[in-house]
């Protein structure tokens, strides 16, 4: 695994998280937060791009299974750019 998805995959995890387990309030989410989301996106295309580009060597898998897992990863990559979108009309970053 690149070190890049890597490092992305244990950034994501520690926000995950600190909102799992230690409540804030409703309100209140700091700019830091969404700053990180941001900064890190081109860490999330990239694994998106690795699991989509793993598609066209898994031999144990339909095409039509590879077809949609591909419509799921698009439905991942738009719900990303919604939120990426959402997050810098909200806070932005600079």
């Amino acid at each position: 695994m690149p070190k890049i998805i890597r490092d992305f995959g244990f950034k994501m995890k520690h926000l995950r998280e600190k909102y799992d387990y230690d409540p804030i309030p409703s309100n209140f989410f700091p700019k830091e937060d969404f700053n990180i989301i941001l900064e890190n996106k081109p860490s999330a295309e990239l694994l998106i791009n690795e699991v989509d580009e793993t598609l066209d060597f898994c031999s144990l898998i339909t095409d039509d299974d590879i077809k949609e897992f591909r419509l799921i990863l698009n439905d991942i990559r738009n719900k990303h750019n919604n939120l990426l979108a959402e997050i810098e009309k909200m806070s932005p970053h600079k």
